[in-house]
């Protein structure tokens, strides 16, 4: 009888020690990767001059390719230019370079993405690079870490503008000018010249005709 209660006991510790380690077990198997996406420089709010150099590391399970890309910080359109395109991972090293001085000075973005096999796209945004080519450097000291992002597809879209069209415009009606001579105009007004030379050639005769016989 001793012998049964024992059993009994075992039997109901190891089943104690069985169902307790199941939810650290299972707490463990939930736990979240720590996000493989990362860019190491430059640092969010850091100022730019020159060649800059982007490391971090893309290597994540399932990788097909990456695409490292810059924006302006305040675009609505969310429109990119790529820097770089890749079909191999990287940890912890150089990704690629970008030239700052084929841009103009401003406040721009920086986005890597990776993306899996399985339609995964992980991404990584830095804001706040400011470039300083050609105007003074305020600081070089960073603001914040940089955003890591999961989406389903890439986020870069970019609408077009519709063509311009200009308005029709109507022209103005203008007042007739009351300068304008009319064909009823131009007969008085030869007519009336016309007398006005036969007037005096008839005065002229008649001038000439007294002085000739006064003479006489």
């Amino acid at each position: 009888m001793y012998s049964i209660k024992v059993a009994h006991l075992l039997v109901f510790l190891l089943g104690l020690l069985f169902f307790t380690a199941r939810p650290a077990a299972a707490f463990q198997q939930r736990t979240p990767e720590a996000p493989l996406v990362i860019v190491q420089s430059p640092q969010p709010g850091e100022a730019l001059q020159g060649l800059v150099t982007i490391s971090g590391s893309t290597q994540a399970d399932g990788f097909q390719s990456a695409e490292i890309a810059f924006g302006y910080q305040s675009d609505p359109t969310n429109t990119w230019f790529l820097l770089q395109q890749s079909s191999t991972g990287v940890t912890e090293g150089d990704l690629t370079q970008w030239d700052t001085t084929t841009i103009s000075d401003g406040i721009y973005r920086l986005r890597v993405q990776v993306f899996l096999s399985n339609g995964r796209v992980l991404e990584t945004l830095v804001d706040g690079l400011r470039v300083r080519n050609y105007t003074p450097v305020e600081t070089s000291t960073p603001q914040a870490a940089a955003q890591v992002i999961e989406a389903v597809q890439p986020t870069a879209t970019f609408t077009p503008l519709p063509d311009f069209i200009p308005p029709q415009r109507t022209p103005p009606v203008l007042p007739t000018n009351p300068a304008r001579l009319t064909p009823s105009d131009l007969r008085i007004s030869l007519i009336g010249g016309g007398g006005v030379v036969l007037g005096a050639l008839l005065l002229a005769g008649l001038y000439i005709g007294l002085k000739t016989l006064f003479r006489r």
